[in-house]
């Protein structure tokens, strides 16, 4: 295996992921930022795509720190692709201590969405969470790009009412 690529690091899958890993998980409103934490790596779907994850009971309005992440409580965690951090924070910023948590090797685990944890967190933190994102929501810079919804065509046969 090739060197860890450090922090912070887009992942692709779970070569360089380590338990401890987390990722900010920016709010709607773009002025906090929450925090998800990689638990384990999960053994019961396709290894090199699957982590356990939790969602930490932590929101700030600076990104997460190992420091600052120390002690926070997961306040759930589920079965998620390795996609979910791309989707929902863009890159593994550090590495902080892995909080115990009890069940994590339950093969019967929830599997989250790529999105779950945002809206998680939007159901814990959500007096930092727009409603819904709409265009007067500020948006993160990078690594969170806009995607061109100019250019997106109706399916075949929709019919705008």
């Amino acid at each position: 295996m090739s060197r860890h690529p450090g922090y912070p690091f887009e992942p692709k899958s779970t070569a360089y992921v380590k338990p401890g890993d987390f990722w900010a998980i920016p709010t709607r409103s773009g002025d906090r930022y929450c925090c998800g934490q990689v638990l384990s790596i999960s053994t019961h779907l396709t290894a090199s795509r699957f982590l356990i994850v939790g969602l930490l009971d932590w929101c700030q309005m600076q990104l997460p720190t190992g420091d600052s992440i120390t002690g926070a409580a997961v306040l759930d965690f589920g079965v998620a692709h390795v996609k979910t951090v791309r989707e929902t924070g863009g890159h593994l910023l550090g590495h902080g201590a892995v909080p115990v948590v009890a069940g994590t090797d339950d093969p019967n685990l929830t599997t989250w969405g790529y999105m779950f944890i945002e809206r998680l967190a939007h159901r814990h933190f959500g007096r930092h969470f727009l409603q819904e994102p709409g265009h007067t929501a500020k948006q993160p810079a990078e690594p969170y790009p806009l995607t061109a919804v100019a250019d997106a065509q109706p399916e075949p046969g929709f019919r705008a009412e």
